[in-house]
């Protein structure tokens, strides 16, 4: 006795297309529209497009066609895809939302919201942890704030 195995295998899809009826698109950042015929993987168009379909953007770019960069999120958590900002809050020493940006001077730590001062020869402190090279006179290190 006999059995016949039929087996589906794609031949040829439009450009763009790919799967068993050619009705899947391409990931929009596959390199030229084009994708493997049977897995839609693909060569993505800039290391922005998270492999291997190039659909989406990995977690550290984030835009249209994942081009931008994340800024410093939290502990290296993923920023929003479409805005870039960071839902868990920023790396101290940076500005919510995106966390693109350093503290302005005077601040310092988690969204930059303490305030620091009094270090020698009016340098900034550290954005990060608020320390000082050096204190004004009267002041103690690291914090410069007694």
């Amino acid at each position: 006795m006999h059995t016949v195995c039929l087996v589906s295998r794609v031949t040829g899809c439009t450009q763009g297309h790919y799967g068993t009826t050619c009705d899947n698109d391409c990931g929009d950042g596959c390199s030229g529209n084009v994708c493997e015929r049977n897995t839609g993987n693909c060569n993505c168009s800039n290391i922005g497009w998270q492999s291997p379909k190039c659909a989406v953007c990995d977690d550290q770019h984030y835009g249209d066609d994942c081009t931008k960069v994340c800024g410093h999120c939290s502990r290296g958590a993923a920023c929003d895809k479409q805005t870039g900002g960071c839902p868990a809050g920023c790396d101290p020493g940076c500005i919510p939302p995106e966390c693109t940006n350093e503290c302005h001077d005077g601040y310092y730590g988690a969204d930059c919201r303490q305030h620091c001062g009094n270090c020698a020869d009016d340098s900034p402190c550290a954005k990060v942890d608020g320390h000082c090279a050096a204190c004004k006179p009267g002041y103690l290190l690291p914090l410069c704030n007694t």
